[in-house]
C-alpha cells in the first residue's frame, strides 16, 4: 500500500475549494522519514482518496464494543 501511494510525490497539503467539508491529519512513517498530508475534503491524490476507502472499509466491518 504505501509503494502504491509514493509519499514522496504526495503534496504536504490538499484541500477543495468548498466549505463544511471533512479533513483529515495523516502522518506516513517511511525510510526514516516522516510525511505529514493534510487534506480539507479527502480529495488528495487518487492512492489518498483509495486509502481512505480502505480504512473506512476496516471500520465499518469491525464489531466494536
Amino acid at each position: 500500500m504505501l509503494s502504491y501511494l509514493n509519499p514522496d510525490s504526495l503534496k504536504a497539503d490538499y484541500s477543495i475549494d468548498a466549505t463544511d467539508n471533512p479533513a483529515i491529519n495523516i502522518e506516513i512513517k517511511y525510510n526514516g522519514t516522516l510525511k505529514e498530508i493534510h487534506d480539507y475534503g479527502l480529495e488528495g491524490s487518487l492512492g489518498l482518496r483509495q486509502f481512505y476507502s480502505l480504512i473506512e472499509k476496516l471500520v465499518e466491518n469491525q464489531k466494536w464494543r
